[in-house]
């Protein structure tokens, strides 16, 4: 990632450069001779964020990294249908890269080779033994998107490890993951929104939180202490889809005791207690 030197002394930074980095990201080889450069973000990680920063680079000739955004938010939402499974990554920052860690018994290879992306989109993935290391990134520069579809046979939330998704001007976007199971047509829900679960219970620090909303409604998910302070809120007041949501709460930067998780629906609320054992 150091790029090539033209007859005239001159650095050529090209689409080398990126396939080189994209092999640093995936093997994570701190001891290459080019992950120290390629570091340029300046955040002591070498990601998918520093290879949307090169592909930057190549487009306008430079990267400033004093001007990257700031952390961005954005849904991982796992749909689960008849049909199969869906990963969906979405962000009104827009998508431009991601990567993730998975397992061979959860994502296969063929899994991998049969993903359609964006045009002018690319995938590499790297595996060893059980685990797959994944990358994909707009390699364009030009084709950014606020939805990112990824069909699957089967999976869960728990299925992507140490996820990473990048922004177009290579700023980082906190997904937040949740699961969506789809239901048969004639299926009766609940009338009202209704928590179905919250495991495990006690937690520590993960807590998957499980509801049903009977129809498309605005929905917020929201955690309140003892005393009834809101310490968090899982999700914003969004619209949803009826049928049956899974949400989780990190809760690692909270302390031990009691909390209470709210949804609120349309006009209707649910509340349920969660222990959180350190």
């Amino acid at each position: 990632t150091n790029g090539t030197v033209d007859t005239d002394g001159n650095v050529i930074v090209d689409i080398f450069d990126v396939l080189t980095l994209v092999d640093i990201v995936l093997t994570g080889d701190v001891e290459s001779c080019g992950y120290e450069v390629s570091d340029f973000t300046f955040d002591n990680q070498v990601n998918v964020i520093d290879v949307i920063a090169l592909v930057q680079m190549i487009l306008s000739g430079t990267f400033d990294n004093t001007t990257v955004p700031p952390p961005g938010d954005g849904i991982f939402e796992i749909q689960h249908t008849e049909l199969g499974d869906k990963a969906v990554i979405s962000s009104p920052e827009k998508i431009s890269g991601f990567q993730f860690d998975t397992h061979t018994y959860d994502i296969s290879s063929a899994d991998l080779d049969r993903i359609s992306l964006p045009d002018g989109w690319a995938i590499n993935y790297l595996e060893n033994g059980q685990r797959v290391t994944v990358l994909a990134y707009d390699a364009s520069g030009e084709n950014p998107r606020e939805q990112i579809e990824l069909n699957f046979p089967s999976i869960s939330a728990s299925s992507f490890q140490n996820t990473i998704v990048a922004s177009p001007g290579a700023g980082e976007i906190v997904v937040t993951f949740s699961e969506k199971e789809g239901f048969a047509e004639g299926t009766i829900l609940p009338d009202r929104p209704q928590i179905q679960s919250l495991y495990p219970n006690p937690f520590n620090p993960v807590l998957s939180v499980s509801f049903s909303i009977p129809s498309d409604a605005m929905t917020r998910v929201a955690i309140f202490n003892t005393l009834g302070e809101e310490v968090d809120v899982i999700r914003s007041k969004e619209m949803l889809s009826a049928g049956y949501h899974t949400f989780y709460w990190n809760a690692s930067d909270q302390t031990s005791g009691m909390y209470l998780v709210q949804i609120q629906s349309g006009k209707h609320t649910d509340t349920h207690k969660a222990l959180l054992v350190k």
